[in-house]
């Protein structure tokens, strides 16, 4: 199988050539989803990155998972079904 290259990425030249026989409004709508889906990567990475700079900051600290469920149960008066 053939392959080109697109933004360092390779892609199946027949993925590449069954889109591009997609009518036009088609190739426009999977071009936005795509470019959709790299912003909330993106956005999910930058999110990421920015909270490990707190963290590493001192801005944060990390909690215990278990002592934060248990302190929720007890704030809210729910209790954890296992």
């Amino acid at each position: 199988m053939s392959a080109a290259t697109i933004a360092d990425e390779t892609v199946p030249q027949d993925l590449l050539d069954r889109a591009m026989q997609l009518p036009t409004a088609s190739r426009g709508k999977l071009g936005q989803l795509l470019l959709a889906s790299v912003t909330e990567a993106n956005a999910a990475r930058d999110l990421i990155h920015s909270r490990i700079a707190q963290l590493v900051g001192g801005e944060v600290e990390l909690r215990d998972a278990d002592e934060l469920i248990e302190e929720l149960e007890r704030r809210y008066g729910v209790e954890n079904p296992s």
